[in-house]
């Protein structure tokens, strides 16, 4: 949808691209994903506060809160980027809500653990879900950690390697939780 929807501008070096304060209601406002280039942000008062490039995006919080621009972002050098209007990046923002969260909700109804749920608590439960990457090797959790988290696993699958002797390896899969 962004792909579609996302125009491709250029700024020259020294060019701002956002300034401090605008905004606020304004339609003209536009999210930003950088594609080439770099820039800078700062605020008065505070002078430079960080920097962005290529893969980086800025400009989503004053299109979702309504609110001024929070700092000025300024080209370093040519930049290359793909902007989106507020009512678009809204729009697109909801939509992508509304897509996870179906999502969310088929997992959970194939999950046996979760069989007995009516819909209004299956919706209370695919609320809280936050979705976390791991990469293949990485650890979830160690032996004697707390255990106050339930995890689902949606794809992929999981080794559970015990320290105690005797006791033999596990491969949990997708579709399964611990």
């Amino acid at each position: 949808m962004f792909v579609d929807y996302a125009e491709e501008v250029e700024f020259g070096k020294d060019q701002e691209v956002i300034k401090e304060g605008d905004g606020s209601g304004d339609e003209t406002m536009y999210f930003y994903i950088v594609k080439s280039g770099r820039c800078k942000f700062t605020q008065k008062g505070q002078g430079d506060i960080g920097g962005c490039g290529p893969g980086d995006s800025f400009g989503e919080l004053a299109l979702l809160s309504n609110c001024p621009r929070a700092a000025t972002v300024t080209a370093t050098e040519k930049c290359k980027m793909y902007q989106v209007d507020r009512s678009t990046f809204r729009f697109m923002m909801k939509e992508a809500a509304i897509h996870q969260t179906e999502e969310v909700m088929e997992f959970l109804q194939k999950l046996d653990i979760l069989a007995n749920l009516d819909d209004a608590q299956m919706e209370v439960v695919a609320s809280a879900v936050i979705a976390q990457d791991f990469r293949a090797g990485e650890k979830v959790f160690s032996e004697g950690d707390e255990g106050n988290i339930f995890y689902m696993i949606q794809s992929g699958s999981v080794a559970v390697r015990t320290i105690k002797p005797g006791m033999d390896d596990v491969r949990i899969m997708a579709g399964n939780y611990f």
